[in-house]
C-alpha cells in the first residue's frame, strides 16, 4: 500500500513543481522552497520581487491554479536596507518575501 501510494502521488509532485514555474511572474524568483506534511500538505516559499505588485501577482496566480490553494503571505521587506555602500542603491527596491500555500488535489477531469 505504502509503494503504490508513494508511486500514485509521484505524478502529483512533479505537476506541484511544474504549476510553481507556470504561475511565477517576471521579475520575481524564488530562493527557498520547502514542502510541509504537518497540519495540511503545503509549500513554504521565500524569494525577491523587483516590486510588491510582483508578489501580489503571484499571489493572485497561485490562488487561480487548481493545484493551489489560497496563499497566506507572512512577509515583504525591502532588502536594501541590510546592504553597505553601492549595493544598497542597487538592492534598495528589491524585496524579500515569505509565503506559504497548502496543496489541493484537483479532480482527474479538471487537471487536464
Amino acid at each position: 500500500n505504502a509503494i503504490q501510494e508513494l508511486q500514485g502521488n509521484r505524478p502529483i509532485i512533479v505537476r506541484n513543481f511544474d504549476e510553481l514555474v507556470r504561475v511565477l511572474p517576471d521579475g520575481l524568483h524564488y530562493d527557498f522552497l520547502q514542502r510541509q506534511e504537518a497540519g495540511g500538505d503545503s509549500i513554504q516559499i521565500k524569494g525577491l520581487a523587483a516590486e510588491n505588485k510582483d508578489v501580489s501577482e503571484l499571489m493572485r496566480r497561485l490562488n487561480r491554479s487548481i493545484w493551489f490553494g489560497e496563499p497566506n503571505l507572512s512577509k515583504v521587506s525591502a532588502i536594501g536596507s541590510a546592504a553597505a555602500g553601492s549595493k544598497a542603491l542597487a538592492l534598495a527596491d528589491i524585496r524579500a518575501f515569505d509565503l506559504s500555500v497548502v496543496l489541493t488535489k484537483p479532480k482527474a477531469e479538471d487537471a487536464k
